[in-house]
């Protein structure tokens, strides 16, 4: 199984569209993490936009392809999966 991952590389969207065309042929999954700038550089930033996107461009084996979108909960540094969710308790 192959999997490519993409985090914030692809800011042209012609590169990202040259990543999907190439990588179907070579790739099982494709997965595309993109973290949301904008927001960081705001005083007050709307809460119900996502920090973050983890979107699933290509899944051979799978059936479904789609996006996740995820909120930094600050004090536990865990990605959660809305704005006022709360994080998952670990234990050591």
């Amino acid at each position: 199984m192959s999997i490519a991952l993409a985090c914030n590389v692809y800011n042209d969207a012609f590169a990202l569209r040259g990543l999907l065309e190439t990588g179907s042929r070579y790739f099982d999954n494709i997965f595309i993490v993109h973290r949301n700038k904008d927001k960081e550089g705001k005083e007050k930033p709307d809460k119900m936009i996502p920090d973050q996107t983890f979107r699933v461009a290509k899944q051979r084996h799978g059936d479904w392809e789609g996006k996740i979108n995820l909120w930094f909960h600050s004090s536990s540094t865990q990605f959660v999966g809305g704005p006022d969710s709360m994080s998952l308790r670990w234990r050591a």
